[in-house]
């Protein structure tokens, strides 16, 4: 659920240390598959790695019945045990593409092949608390490596020691798919969105939603939004898809992972209430049949002129008589198989809009809806929470370390919910100006440092004036050229 996202990807309150429990771990349940899309019928091996850190030079992985060594595909999952309570840094090596789930969350994504390249991903774990974990690492020619390591404050840099590692997983992990929206397309019509000439690779905001559901409704106008993702049916059986939403949804589904099987299955083109999915014929689709775990690559096209705007897609499961929304259960992020871009075109993927860390302007408005809103929610109360405890970091001492990102993490969400000038001000001048003149810019907390400041100029980015942007730019780009 959206809360969730907000609660833990970027609400964070402060915890204590605790002591660590005893070290029972033996590794992570590691599945080998013949090819790259994670299929059963690709399975070849199940085992217990003990660690991630392996080498297969361009050789098959030792002890599997993989086939070749190329095109092949391994999934750990499990859960993971920190020792400590504070923010851990998490370092995936992999050649060529992967990407890591922390506490159901992906922290880290590269999604084109690539050489021998280290990725980071960061997120504040409970010391003594057991949490979902997954890595999914692709081969696709020459050299295949992979390697996790992770650091925090107290904990130096190392691989993830097999004693920190279960091979089970006792919470089901959740999913999501990719919600990408593209600002100034007047009109009712997809091809209003999909002739632009920002499409599809450079939208203004990118995220992964935890339910196949619009983020806010009624919150924008004039705007297109794509969902992309797989949807993973839970049985075997027969299933009938339906869309609701204002101005226009169009929901396709292939018959494989392929989007090019895509084809159009259930469609409004005129404006309905929020989850009605019975006001005409077309936007249900028919029954169509689906093996139980399989992925069916799905997209959404939605766009909205003026007005009331929302989405929703829904379906009817084996034996169902009334239409649910999808959950994140069954629903996966795109896939991990791209080209990897040109040096010179990396940009251009790159999302306009900020914030664009872990967070949307689309987020912060759900957030303050429900805020708003004089229904009681978990949502409304986690809110108001992140208020009161941001009031009182006002009168905290300077900081830009452990504890720093906290405070700035609910100053911007404060602001964003209130507008009051106060959180942004004393975030400038007690933790980014702070960490500016006086963090630790050394390795290995260069990192960490900048990343905090890289937050704050990311989820404040519409209150900073463009003097303050060019001392945060300047600062980190020139930590990391040092």
């Amino acid at each position: 659920m959206p809360l969730r996202l907000i609660a833990h990807s970027i609400l964070v309150l402060a915890c204590a240390t605790v002591a660590a429990t005893a070290q029972t771990g033996t590794g992570l349940t590691a599945k080998y598959y013949d090819d790259q899309t994670f299929s059963s019928a690709a399975l070849k091996t199940t085992r217990t790695d003990a660690t991630i850190d392996f080498n297969w030079s361009t050789g098959i992985p030792s002890g599997t019945a993989i086939t070749s060594a190329d095109t092949f595909g391994v999934a750990w999952s499990g859960q993971i045990e920190p020792q400590f309570s504070e923010f851990y840094t998490f370092y995936l090596t992999a050649d060529d593409s992967a990407r890591l789930w922390v506490d159901d969350q992906c922290i880290v994504l590269r999604s084109f092949y690539q050489g021998a390249g280290e990725m980071r991903g960061q997120i504040r774990l409970k010391g003594g608390h057991k949490t979902n974990i997954r890595v999914e690492y692709l081969e696709n020619s020459g050299s295949a490596r992979a390697k996790l390591e992770w650091a925090s404050y107290s904990q130096p840099r190392q691989v993830v020691p097999s004693t920190r590692l279960y091979p089970t997983t006792e919470v089901p992990n959740g999913g999501s798919v990719m919600r990408e929206v593209w600002h100034n397309l007047p009109g009712a019509s997809t091809s209003t969105l999909t002739s632009n000439a920002n499409y599809p690779n450079k939208p203004a905001s990118r995220e992964f939603i935890c339910t196949f559901e619009c983020l806010a409704k009624n919150w924008e106008d004039s705007y297109g939004t794509r969902v992309t993702g797989f949807v993973r049916a839970p049985v075997t059986g027969t299933y009938t898809f339906a869309v609701s939403g204002n101005d226009v949804v169009q929901l396709y589904l292939s018959t494989d992972e392929s989007s090019s099987n895509k084809a159009l299955i259930a469609s409004t083109s005129s404006a309905t209430a929020f989850r009605d999915f019975g006001a005409n014929a077309s936007q249900q689709s028919v029954p169509l049949n689906l093996v139980a775990g399989q992925r069916y690559y799905v997209e959404l096209l939605h766009k909205e002129d003026v007005g009331d705007d929302h989405w929703s897609v829904a379906w009817k499961r084996p034996g169902d008589t009334a239409f649910s929304i999808i959950p994140g259960t069954a629903l996966m992020m795109p896939g991990i198989t791209t080209a990897q871009p040109s040096s010179t075109a990396l940009f251009n993927t790159l999302a306009t809009e900020q914030p664009r860390l872990g967070v949307s302007r689309e987020r912060f408005i759900w957030l303050k809806q429900m805020w708003q809103s004089p229904d009681s929610s978990q949502a409304k109360s986690r809110a108001q929470s992140i208020i009161n405890t941001a009031e009182s970091d006002l009168n905290a001492a300077p900081d830009s370390g452990r504890w720093g990102r906290d405070r700035l993490q609910r100053l911007a969400v404060a602001w964003w919910l209130t507008g009051d000038t106060r959180y942004p001000e004393y975030a400038w001048t007690s933790i980014i100006e702070h960490a500016i003149n006086n963090g630790d810019w050394t390795d290995p907390w260069k990192g960490l440092t900048n990343g905090l400041v890289a937050e704050g100029y990311d989820w404040f980015f519409p209150y900073w004036t463009q003097a303050r942007k060019d001392t945060m730019r300047a600062k980190m780009i020139s930590a990391y050229q040092s």
